[in-house]
């Protein structure tokens, strides 16, 4: 396939390009935009492979978030059940640990 196809078929001359001074300036330009045309087609494909790449980080990095925020509150919840057992040392350890959480 040609790469300017719109001057080729309105230079075609028995079989062979013959171009006049104003159909080869044509013939330039539209090798350029079929040039920018696919240059624009990479840089698209570009940018979406880019999208995906960043929303399966995301992805990731919220299960990530997400297990950790329940590795936190089991943490809690064990850190509530020690300082419950009336331990006056640990009570008031976890008291600060909670407070600088803050």
């Amino acid at each position: 396939m040609s790469d300017t196809p719109r001057t080729d078929a309105e230079v075609v001359r028995g079989g062979e390009f013959l171009p006049t001074p104003v159909q080869f300036p044509c013939r330039q330009l539209e090798c350029e935009l079929a040039a920018v045309t696919k240059e624009n087609e990479s840089l698209k494909q570009h940018a979406y492979e880019i999208e995906n790449r960043l929303r399966a980080l995301w992805d990731k990095l919220e299960y990530e978030r997400g297990y950790y925020m329940k590795r936190i509150n089991k943490l809690e919840e064990a850190g509530d059940a020690l300082a419950n057992n009336h331990n006056p040392f640990t009570f008031i350890d976890w008291i600060k640990v909670k407070e600088a959480k803050s």
